[in-house]
């Protein structure tokens, strides 16, 4: 799995900074995505696992509170910028992202996420840990930088059960 996870990542790389789709199905059915640009990929147990960050106060977090999985989908370079847009500021509770960004979604191979399918990358991981970051653990500065309003980043670690290039993207 390691060579299959880590083949494309120079694509999820180069684009992460940019921003990347996190979906997510919860238990109820509810779909919701969200813009990304933190997150890593790595070994965590002698498993290929997915980091993603999501602050308590996002809609997302509510989902993958209670959720067993996620995607990860990236767009080709230069693309969907409009619909990273509209992920990143608007929430899915009020507003159906899907049909405003004009992506669609399809079924993902392993997990109960759909992807995104006009993403050219997609990374289908089940969640194995989450852990609420310790403001009190962190340097003042980060604190006062990125949590101003005390709402906190959540890390959940999703081991990858499987990446790959999509077909009608690429």
């Amino acid at each position: 799995m390691l060579s299959t996870y880590a083949k494309h990542s120079d694509i999820l790389f180069e684009q992460l900074p940019k921003g990347v789709f996190l979906t997510v199905k919860d238990h109820k059915g509810n779909v919701n995505t969200m813009t990304i640009s933190w997150g890593h990929i790595g070994i965590v147990w002698n498993l290929p696992v997915f980091i993603v960050y999501v602050k308590t106060s996002r809609y997302t977090h509510e989902l993958m509170s209670n959720a067993t999985d996620f995607t990860v989908n990236v767009p080709k370079e230069g693309t969907l910028k409009q619909a990273l847009k509209i992920a990143g500021e608007v929430s899915g509770n009020k507003t159906d992202k899907f049909e405003k960004g004009n992506i669609t979604l399809g079924e993902s191979r392993q997990v109960k996420t759909p992807i995104i399918k006009e993403c050219q990358l997609q990374y289908e991981c089940s969640i194995i840990y989450k852990q609420s970051q310790n403001p009190q653990e962190m340097m003042k500065d980060v604190v006062n930088k990125h949590y101003p309003d005390d709402h906190h980043h959540v890390v959940f670690y999703g081991k990858i059960v499987d990446t790959y290039l999509t077909k009608e993207a690429i």
